[in-house]
């Protein structure tokens, strides 16, 4: 899990100087929740939860910083898996909806055509 929160913490440095062209400080809310973006999502209060996605989703418009830190709690559910001994079929289906997302989950801003429409040509 140290290098799913440092890759978190990597994430949060580079939008950060990016957006600022500078390093972050108190009054960044990405820097204000770092820690609340380290810290396991069942250990925060609906309350911390809230307003750390809020602030980060309003502040960052790319929305790498909340990608990053929903591919660690992804895998911490994975290596749960792994670490209650659960069976190999359910470990391999979380991993393999880790590591292929778009694969398993419909994604609302990738429609797709269905295969009896032509696609159109651009003039």
């Amino acid at each position: 899990m140290a290098l799913a929160n440092d890759a978190v913490t990597k994430v949060r440095r580079r939008v950060t100087w990016e957006l600022k062209d500078r390093r972050g400080g108190k009054v960044d809310p990405e820097w204000a929740n770092r820690r609340r973006l380290l810290t396991a999502r069942e250990r925060l209060s609906q309350k911390n939860f809230v307003t750390m996605w809020n602030t980060i989703y309003a502040e960052d418009p790319s929305a790498q910083i909340l990608s990053a830190y929903i591919a660690k709690e992804e895998l911490r559910t994975v290596l749960s898996t792994v670490r209650c001994g659960a069976d190999p079929h359910r470990t391999r289906h979380r991993l393999h909806r880790f590591l292929y997302p778009t694969r398993t989950r419909a994604t609302p801003s990738s429609p797709t055509a269905s295969p009896s429409t032509p696609a159109r040509s651009s003039r």
